[in-house]
């Protein structure tokens, strides 16, 4: 069972890192984002939980 919660929070900590990296991107200028060949930011299509 501790082994499962690990692997959630885990899971839960890079989804976190994941999600501020591509803010961070997301908030470059445009003309920034295209040198580096980041693209437009797109509508989210992550899953939301509801807690």
């Amino acid at each position: 069972m501790f082994k499962t919660l690990g692997r959630i929070a885990a899971a839960l900590k890079q989804a976190g890192k994941r999600k501020e990296t591509k803010r961070a991107l997301d908030n470059l200028s445009p003309e920034i984002r295209k040198d580096i060949g980041w693209s437009e930011p797109a509508p989210s299509d992550e899953i939301r939980l509801p807690f």
